[in-house]
C-alpha cells in the first residue's frame, strides 16, 4: 500500500515537473510585446473631476464610471454625469 501511495507521489511530481517546464519554455517562445504590457492600477486610477449631477449618486458610482470610460477611451474625459430617470 505505501509502495502505491510513493508511486502515485512520485508520478505526480514528475508530471508537474514537466508541465511547469512546458510553461516556462512557452513564455519564454511567446513573450508579449511591449506595447501589449498594460500599466499597473496605480497608473489606471484616474482622479475624479466629474461632479455628480444627482445627490444620490455617490462618489464610488462617479469614479467607477470615470474610470470605465478612461478605460475603453483613453483620450476621453468625463464632464458630466446625468441620471435618468
Amino acid at each position: 500500500m505505501l509502495l502505491v501511495c510513493g508511486i502515485a507521489f512520485i508520478a505526480v511530481f514528475v508530471l508537474l515537473s514537466l508541465l511547469s517546464v512546458t510553461m516556462s519554455v512557452i513564455t519564454s517562445v511567446f513573450q508579449a510585446p511591449e506595447a501589449a504590457v498594460l500599466p499597473g492600477p496605480a497608473a489606471m486610477s484616474p482622479p475624479v473631476t466629474a461632479a455628480p449631477a444627482a445627490s444620490s449618486m455617490d462618489e464610488a458610482m462617479v469614479a467607477a464610471i470615470t474610470c470605465t470610460v478612461m478605460n475603453l477611451y483613453p483620450n476621453a474625459r468625463v464632464s458630466k454625469i446625468e441620471e435618468l430617470k
